[in-house]
């Protein structure tokens, strides 16, 4: 490589030949400027001057060089002493590559040779043309495996000038068929003219510019192409190149494209996923009670957070429209509902929201704007709460065995969320579910209500005000509230200030037993108006069941008392029929029996039943229940030893406490779940 050497200092000028030749380069020593001039222009890659040459100063000949723009231009080194430090940016600024300044021993001996060689490291690894570095530059280029050409735009049509190798690989094209060529040669019918335009235009207005384009290559295969094209300015500004880099993505986009239909799978089998556990997840909740008022909450609480922000249940009727639940993400806000307004009227036939949905049993997405969707009130609440914004809701019909029961309104209050599809049709799927709940929830609370008024009919209105005796009773029908228990009680006043009581129990549950129940009632009520003694009334009602008995199994118990009031007291007769013997609380805390079992009734036309006669002294107290307390053994809820205990520590009560806390006994025993109903009568004897 040739270099080419001028400086007055002849130590130091022979320092520098030396050193250039011992790392390769031809050296020509010169004494003036033209010289320099004429080197360079004849492909020195590198020129060294002193700070001055001949006559002239090392500033003006980098100038000059600079100016004659030889391609390539030669790297430029100025060498001076000590005392030309302060010139160094000046010397750069003049177009220097670099500046070598020696200083003491620096300038004599082997410390030339050393400060030299330092120097020319340096050189070497800032400006790689030194020393044949500019071959491996353009090696490297070529081993990049990215696309690189230089164009000039001083020449028409801005040609392209260099291209490495991998631009030749990636295009197909001899370098002798891309040198001289404008870049569209590459372009093709499916290449983006707009991209096109915005390179064309970014060129023009000489800015950098990035785009994508399909390009093709010489055998016509079309491939993806990312370009960045950069000008590349002179020492005075103006633009002597562009540089293009180009990469080849057709397989990354193709991996991306990959990448994203993936994507787009996992995000849908993701979605089929979620929505398949949520469900899962609804179903065992709204299955989980049949208290419509739960289920209406469970139903509202599961859309929140998961579908919406906001979820409420509407019911109509005629024009009258109830919001019957409501749950919110923001407790405040669920707050504000609740105590808001629930009912609004509503034209069936009309536009709102409400009953379009009703009417055409299809759920849709509504934008809320200036109009109420799910109602004035709660239109109110969230313009208070949330202010004016549009507001997105899903309004979901609540369909059952072919009628509609009401709407799920389901709301999102936050911009950035929005219902789509896939939401509409994962709160159909949760209407369909929770609609069958909820009609469930609602024909098991009709029946509940028809068994409370067929269950109540078996019982007296009130008790009788009979003097010298008080009365009280307590009924707790078994926790299973559909079914009918068979438990009845009564009181009938007798002729002479007499009071009849009976308690007593059939077998079964269900219409069955209510039937059965209903007919040993009116049976004993009947029979006490020609009958006084309770073991004749009981006679009377098995000869009538026995009559009646239509299958096995129909059967009932009771236990009958009669108390007359006397002089001392309350006289008592009993009787029972397969029933728990009544007991007497006695004032000192004592515990009677009364009676015994007996045979039940309806099993057979000769009852067996041993009649008993008693006695109550004032504050005495006569108790009658039956198995749903105590079944009068060792069997539960008490047995005949808790229960005798219980009324043993009433000593000294009111008939009313004791009854109430033989109830409480009884409901402890069974964890506040009764199997079956609890009956209990009771009725002292007034003191004096």
């Amino acid at each position: 490589m040739r270099a080419v050497l001028a400086d007055l200092d002849a130590p130091r000028r022979t320092a520098l030949r030396h050193e250039l030749e011992r790392h390769g380069h031809a050296v020509a020593e010169v004494a003036d400027a033209g010289a320099v001039l004429r080197e360079a222009a004849g492909g020195a890659a590198l020129v060294v001057l002193g700070r001055r040459v001949g006559a002239d100063d090392a500033l003006d000949l980098c100038r000059a060089l600079r100016e004659q723009r030889e391609d390539p231009e030669p790297v430029i080194v100025v060498v001076g002493g000590e005392e030309e430090a302060a010139d160094v940016d000046e010397v750069l600024r003049a177009g220097a590559s670099d500046v070598w300044i020696l200083s003491g021993a620096e300038t004599r001996g082997v410390g030339v040779r050393l400060a030299l060689a330092r120097f020319y490291a340096r050189l070497q690894a800032e400006h790689l043309r030194v020393g044949g570095e500019l071959s491996l530059m353009r090696q490297a280029l070529d081993l990049t495996g990215t696309g690189f050409v230089l164009t000039d735009p001083r020449l028409d049509d801005n040609p392209i000038v260099y291209a490495n190798a991998s631009f030749v690989e990636m295009t197909g094209y001899g370098r002798e068929e891309v040198l001289g060529r404008n870049c569209r040669f590459l372009q093709g019918p499916d290449t983006d003219q707009a991209e096109i335009a915005r390179l064309r235009r970014a060129v023009a207005d000489e800015e950098p510019v990035t785009i994508e384009v399909v390009n093709h290559r010489r055998d016509g295969t079309p491939f993806v192409n990312e370009v960045h094209v950069s000008p590349v300015r002179d020492g005075a500004g103006r633009v002597v190149r562009f540089v293009g880099v180009q990469i080849d993505v057709t397989a990354y986009r193709a991996q991306e494209r990959r990448f994203m239909l993936e994507q787009q799978a996992r995000e849908k089998a993701e979605a089929a996923e979620r929505r398949s556990s949520f469900l899962a997840a609804a179903s065992p909740t709204l299955d989980a009670t049949l208290d419509l008022r739960a289920t209406l909450d469970s139903l509202t609480r599961l859309s929140v957070p998961h579908l919406a922000d906001l979820s409420l249940v509407q019911t109509v009727d005629g024009i009258r429209v109830r919001r019957v639940a409501a749950s919110a993400a923001d407790p405040s806000l669920e707050r504000l509902l609740r105590e808001a307004d629930v009912v609004h009227d509503i034209d069936p036939h009309g536009p709102d929201p409400l009953a379009r949905t009703l009417r055409q049993r299809r759920a849709e997405v509504v934008q809320e704007g200036s109009g109420p969707v799910a109602g004035p009130a709660v239109h109110a609440v969230l313009a208070r709460r949330l202010g004016d914004a549009p507001r997105q809701w899903m309004l979901v019909p609540l369909l059952a065995r072919g009628r509609s029961i009401g709407v799920l309104a389901l709301c999102s209050t936050d911009p950035s969320r929005s219902f789509g599809l896939e939401e509409l049709a994962l709160a159909e799927d949760l209407a369909r579910r929770a609609s069958l709940a909820l009609d469930n929830a609602r024909l098991y609370e009709q029946q509940v209500e028809i068994a409370r008024v067929l269950q109540q009919s078996f019982l007296p209105d009130s008790l009788p005000d009979v003097p010298g005796l008080e009365l009280v009773s307590r009924f707790r029908p078994a926790d299973a509230a559909v079914e009918i228990g068979g438990d009845f009680y009564d009181v009938v006043p007798q002729p002479g200030g007499a009071t009849a009581l009976a308690v007593g129990d059939v077998t079964g549950k269900g219409a069955g037993a209510a039937a059965l129940t209903g007919l040993c009632r009116h049976t004993l009520r009947t029979a006490w108006h020609y009958e006084q003694r309770p073991e004749r009334v009981l006679h009377a009602l098995n000869r009538v069941l026995v009559a009646e008995r239509r299958e096995r199994g129909r059967y009932a118990t009771a236990a009958a008392c009669v108390l007359t009031p006397t002089g001392d007291g309350i006289a008592l007769e009993a009787a029972c029929a397969g029933h728990p013997a009544p007991r007497i609380l006695r004032e000192d805390g004592r515990v009677d029996v009364v009676g015994a079992r007996g045979t039940i009734l309806g099993w057979r036309e000769d009852l067996e039943i041993h009649p008993v006669s008693g006695h109550l002294a004032p504050g005495d107290t006569l108790v009658l229940f039956t198995d749903g307390v105590s079944s009068g053994n060792e069997s539960g809820p008490l047995t005949a030893a808790q229960f005798d205990a219980e009324l043993a520590a009433c000593a000294g009560l009111g008939p009313g406490t004791v009854a109430t806390r033989l109830q409480a006994a009884a409901l402890r025993a069974q964890s506040g779940r009764p199997a079956d109903d609890v009956v209990i009568v009771a009725a002292r004897a007034a003191r004096p």
